[in-house]
């Protein structure tokens, strides 16, 4: 292991055991309320792959890795918040080590890492994403992981990163669809790849790879339960319940003025402004 390896795990552990004091009383918030602790109370108390005995009141469809998971370590080291918040320390290393390694080959300055690491701990949203029990930790670990295995041409880092942020939920699974078209982008613009270039198979192959569980995961939910997000008892209301055309045109504007003023919050339209 060379020194500057040696220094980059050690801030990582650093900043990660930061975070770690900084939210040592933090609960659940939100959906994560549902995602943890109710989705994880019944693998806990029923079996650790009892997934399909999930409750309709505890089940919005997603995949339920997280609960299994945390549903394994409770019974390992007892059910607790501290617990909780322990067993969360080694992905949010994983998602601080990942970023001082992309920066690096980013910008092509080993001395860049750390400074960047800082900068993106310094943004409100992934800080907070890091200091609660939640999904976004997963996401931030294993999106981290899949990218810097792209950028490194790292092969089995992007499969693994990629494949377990699909099976952490359906916005991980989403979000893979993006990394895929950033990807695309990337080799079309930047790189000058032609199309035909794409599609073969050492392109395709690590997606497909990646893309298995969660495709297993949704036969099965469709097979045995015969629905993925609509929910028969509708406990987080009706996604779906416009009334007419006009309804969901108003409720999609909304949606885009949400997004724009989350994007431009805490000083973002500085950085998007920079970057342009």
């Amino acid at each position: 292991m060379t020194k500057t390896k040696k220094i980059d795990l050690a801030y990582s552990l650093f900043f990660t055991l930061i975070i770690g004091v900084i939210s040592w009383e933090t609960g659940l918030f939100w959906d994560n309320i549902l995602f943890v602790q109710k989705m994880s109370a019944p693998l806990f108390e029923k079996g650790f792959w009892s997934w399909g005995q999930l409750p309709l009141e505890c089940d919005p469809g997603h995949p339920p890795f997280i609960a299994t998971y945390m549903s394994i370590v409770w019974s390992i080291f007892g059910r607790s918040l501290y617990v909780s918040h322990i067993v969360l320390y080694p992905f949010i290393f994983m998602f601080i080590f990942n970023i001082i390694r992309i920066a690096k080959l980013t910008f092509h300055n080993s001395k860049i890492g750390i400074v960047t690491a800082i900068l993106v701990l310094a943004d409100p949203t992934i800080l907070t994403s890091l200091v609660y029990i939640g999904t976004e930790i997963f996401i931030l670990s294993f999106a981290s992981l899949a990218i810097y295995g792209i950028i490194s041409g790292n092969k089995y880092y992007k499969i693994l990163g990629m494949m377990f942020l699909a099976i952490t939920s359906l916005r991980g699974m989403m979000l893979c669809g993006g990394i895929f078209l950033w990807e695309v982008m990337t080799k079309l613009i930047v790189k000058r790849c032609i199309v035909k270039q794409l599609f073969n198979g050492s392109f395709l192959t690590p997606y497909i790879i990646a893309a298995l569980p969660s495709f297993v995961f949704i036969i099965w939910r469709l097979v045995y339960k015969g629905w993925i997000i609509s929910n028969p008892l509708s406990p987080w209301g009706n996604a779906f319940g416009y009334t007419d055309i006009f309804d969901f045109i108003t409720n999609f504007a909304r949606n885009i003025l949400v997004l724009l003023q989350r994007i431009t919050d805490f000083g973002r339209i500085i950085i998007i402004g920079l970057i342009g």
